[in-house]
C-alpha cells in the first residue's frame, strides 16, 4: 500500500535548478518506488508523491534538512493501487500559476483558519463569504455548503472574477479554500493587494479539513473532492470516491451522461466531448486568424520591397508590376 502525500511551501529559492538536480539524484538513489511530481520555482516548492511509507519518510527527512523547508508539512492518505505513473522534478516560473506579477505569496497572504474554527463558524451561522478558489469541475463534484463558485476554467481567471464579483465585499469576512491550500496562498495575497481587509484561508485546504473532521457527523462538506492522481477524487474520509468519474474531465458520470452518443469509456463523456469540440473550433479559428495575419504581413512586406525597388530602379518591370 502506498502512502500519498501532498505538500507545498512559498519561500524564496535562489537556485531552483540546483534543487532539481539534487532531488532527482536523491530520489533515484534512495526512493526507487517513488512516483509523482515536484515543482520548483523561485517562489517555492509544490509536490504530490506516492511511495511506500519508508521512502516517504526518507524523502521527508531529506527535504526538511534544508532550512528552507524545515517546517514543511505533508498531508497524507493511503491507496492500494498505483497512484502516479512517473517521477518528475520540474522547474517552473510559478509553483501555482495565476499569471499576475508582483503577488507576494511569501510575506502577505491571509490569516490561516483552522478546521475546528471554520467548523464552529459554520455551526454558528456566522456572517461570512465562503469562496471556492478551485475550478468549476472541482466545485461541481463537491464543495462546502453555501460556498460561492467562481466558475473558472483555470486559476488565471480567478483575479478577474474577484474584481467583478467581490468588489463590494472588501471589508466583509471572506473565507477561501482549495484542495491543499496552495491556491489560497496566492489568491489571498492577490485579494489583499487589491484592498480586501478581512480575508482568511482554511489551513491545509480541504484535505487537512477532512483529516481534522472525520469524527463529525456533518462537517459542512457536500460531495467529494477532486485529487490529481489515479484516484481522481476522495470522499470526506479520504477514501477513493465511489462515484463513477470521467477520466478526462473529472466530472461525475450519471446514467444520462453515459447514455449520450458522445460518451466513450476512458476517452470522453458528454461534458468534455462538447468542451473538446468547442476547443477544436477555437483552435481552428485561431489558426485561420494567424494564417490571415501572416498573409497580410507578407503582402505588406512585399509592397514595401516593391516601393523601395521602385525608388532605386523606377524603369524596371518589377517596379511597374
Amino acid at each position: 500500500m502506498d502512502t500519498i502525500v501532498s505538500f507545498y511551501k512559498f519561500v524564496p529559492v535562489s537556485d531552483p535548478y540546483a534543487l532539481q538536480a539534487d532531488y532527482k539524484a536523491f530520489i533515484q538513489q534512495n526512493c526507487p518506488h517513488m512516483r509523482g511530481s515536484i515543482l520548483l520555482a523561485e517562489e517555492g516548492i509544490n509536490g504530490g508523491l506516492a511511495a511506500p511509507r519508508e521512502e516517504i519518510a526518507r524523502f521527508g527527512a531529506y527535504l526538511r534538512a534544508n532550512p528552507l523547508f524545515s517546517s514543511i508539512e505533508f498531508k497524507e492518505s493511503l491507496y492500494e493501487d498505483v497512484t502516479y505513473r512517473r517521477m518528475l522534478v520540474k522547474v517552473r516560473k510559478e509553483i501555482v500559476t495565476m499569471g499576475i506579477p508582483n503577488i507576494d505569496s511569501i510575506g502577505d497572504t491571509a490569516a490561516f483558519l483552522s478546521a475546528e474554527t471554520f467548523l464552529q463558524w459554520q455551526r454558528e451561522n456566522r456572517p461570512m463569504v465562503v469562496v471556492d478558489t478551485r475550478n468549476d469541475y472541482e466545485y461541481n463534484l463537491g464543495t462546502f455548503r453555501g460556498a460561492l463558485n467562481p466558475k473558472t476554467d483555470s486559476f488565471r481567471e480567478f483575479p478577474q472574477w474577484v474584481e467583478e464579483n467581490l468588489a463590494d465585499k472588501k471589508d466583509e469576512p471572506i473565507i477561501t479554500f482549495c484542495t491543499g491550500g496552495i491556491r489560497c496562498e496566492k489568491a489571498t495575497a492577490f485579494m489583499k493587494k487589491v484592498g480586501f481587509t478581512n480575508v482568511y484561508q482554511i489551513d491545509g485546504g480541504i484535505l487537512r479539513y477532512f483529516e481534522s473532521t472525520q469524527a463529525e457527523p456533518d462537517n459542512g462538506w457536500e460531495g467529494d473532492c477532486v485529487v490529481f492522481d489515479k484516484r481522481k477524487a476522495v470522499d470526506r474520509y479520504l477514501q477513493p470516491s465511489k462515484k463513477d468519474i470521467c477520466f478526462v474531465c473529472l466530472g461525475e458520470l450519471t446514467p444520462e451522461t453515459t447514455a449520450s452518443v458522445h460518451y466513450e469509456a476512458g476517452k470522453s463523456c458528454a461534458t468534455c466531448s462538447h468542451e473538446m469540440e468547442i476547443g477544436a473550433q477555437k483552435r481552428q479559428a485561431e489558426g485561420r486568424r494567424k494564417q490571415q495575419e501572416n498573409y497580410l504581413r507578407n503582402q505588406r512586406i512585399l509592397a514595401e520591397e516593391k516601393a523601395r525597388y521602385s525608388a532605386v530602379f523606377p524603369s524596371s518591370s518589377l517596379a511597374r508590376a
